[in-house]
């Protein structure tokens, strides 16, 4: 089964599931599947049993893969990269290390389409284009 399909399969099993997809690796020589899942509100152990039990249901048999599949939610400490999860950490201190490489450390207040939007301590609008990383504040 090719790597295309699979990251398919995976999406939509997800998105069934009320889930979204933050990061699929796929290693065939390692036998190896690993889905990281995050939801408004933060993934519960739950969640990633039932998408594991369902991709284990789905990915079953001799046409298709004889993986281990391993679910996970993404951690604090897992960088932010895509605006939805920003808009999922609204109200959350993070730390932006921008392309100048200056860094601003503020509450997410909002995100649009091209930019976040922090409290540090004013509003200050930070275009993702400018943002090298991102990390939740712990």
């Amino acid at each position: 089964m090719e790597e295309e399909r699979i990251f398919e399969i995976v999406k939509r099993e997800a998105r069934l599931l009320g889930l979204e997809i933050c990061e699929i690796k796929f290693n065939r020589k390692a036998e190896r599947l690993m889905v990281v899942i995050d939801k408004e509100g933060g993934v519960s152990v739950e969640d990633c049993a039932d998408l594991n039990r369902k991709l284990l249901d789905v990915f079953q048999g001799p046409d298709y893969l004889n993986v281990n599949i391993t679910v996970s939610s993404p951690g604090l400490n897992r960088p932010l990269k895509t605006l939805d999860e920003f808009r999922r950490k609204i109200s959350f201190t993070v730390v932006i290390e921008k392309t100048d490489g200056t860094k601003k450390t503020g509450k997410i207040l909002r995100v649009d389409d091209e930019s976040v939007y922090i409290a540090a301590p004013l509003e200050e609008k930070i275009p993702v284009s400018q943002i090298v990383k991102a990390r939740i504040v712990i």
